[in-house]
């Protein structure tokens, strides 16, 4: 018998978490085939009852208490603690918890600076298992923010800027230091409903332009809007309509505004 010390780390799925679980009959679909692979299990036990989900949060829970030891031996602590029947289907399961070594990114420092999908890592240098401060976690996560408008808003780290989730026009705010502000949506909301208008006032001011330099090509071409931009830091009455034109595919056309009229024009290379 397993002392309290090497009790097992796989449990069947009981009560409200396996109510849903599906449990066919071998005699209801031993002849039936499936070619999507959508609808199988994600893990399946060779019963004849049909496949369970087992639960292993228990993995995860054990983990916290492995942190510095050498990766290699907590996993073969980690194979001693599973049951033999489950062992070849869940022998890999740790790493629903656990990032390879291989599969992270580090900065100039030696820093981890992405994937933080799982708490805990293998250090690639050391090999010890390793786990994310709640700084890095925090400062990983996803940050959003809800426009009445335009729905939601996912903040690029890389790129310091705000993107839409929309599948209409796409939304860019610049913002490099994550300060944008209810107030702010406040102020971006009232311009992306006056949209329709805005589009109109900009491809006139476009036109007007191709007028001047008598460049009909230009003021007769397609002219597709591909994002619409605020920058914070210059002040969100400030923003810039992004165009392409099919007549001029190298340069990309920027019609500025400020409130609600266009400030300048200018052609930028792609």
């Amino acid at each position: 018998m397993k002392g309290k010390h090497n009790k097992w780390l796989l449990r069947k799925v009981s009560g409200s978490r396996g109510k849903d679980a599906q449990k066919p009959d071998f005699a209801d679909t031993r002849h039936e085939k499936s070619t999507d692979g959508e609808t199988l299990p994600f893990r399946k036990s060779m019963r004849k009852s049909g496949w369970t989900h087992l639960d292993t949060s228990l993995v995860k829970r054990w983990l916290h208490g492995q942190v510095g030891r050498n990766f290699d031996v907590v996993y073969s602590d980690f194979l001693k603690r599973i049951q033999p029947k489950y062992l070849e289907s869940y022998k890999e399961c740790i790493f629903y918890y656990v990032t390879k070594a291989h599969e992270l990114l580090y900065d100039e420092q030696g820093l981890v600076i992405e994937p933080f999908s799982n708490l805990f890592y293998i250090d690639k240098d050391s090999n010890l298992l390793q786990k994310h401060s709640e700084l890095a976690l925090k400062e990983a996560r996803p940050i959003y923010l809800t426009s009445r408008t335009y729905s939601t808003f996912l903040y690029d780290r890389a790129a310091k800027k705000w993107e839409s989730r929309s599948t209409t026009d796409q939304i860019i705010i610049h913002d490099e230091k994550k300060i944008l502000t209810k107030h702010d949506f406040s102020t971006i909301d009232a311009v992306l409903k006056k949209i329709e208008q805005l589009k109109e006032r900009s491809q006139e001011a476009i036109n007007n332009f191709a007028l001047q330099y008598q460049n009909t090509a230009i003021l007769f071409s397609r002219k597709d809007l591909l994002s619409i931009h605020f920058e914070v830091d210059k002040g969100l009455e400030c923003y810039w309509f992004l165009y392409e034109i099919a007549k001029d595919a190298s340069k990309d056309w920027k019609v500025v505004f400020e409130g609600n009229e266009v400030l300048e024009i200018q052609r930028v290379k792609k």
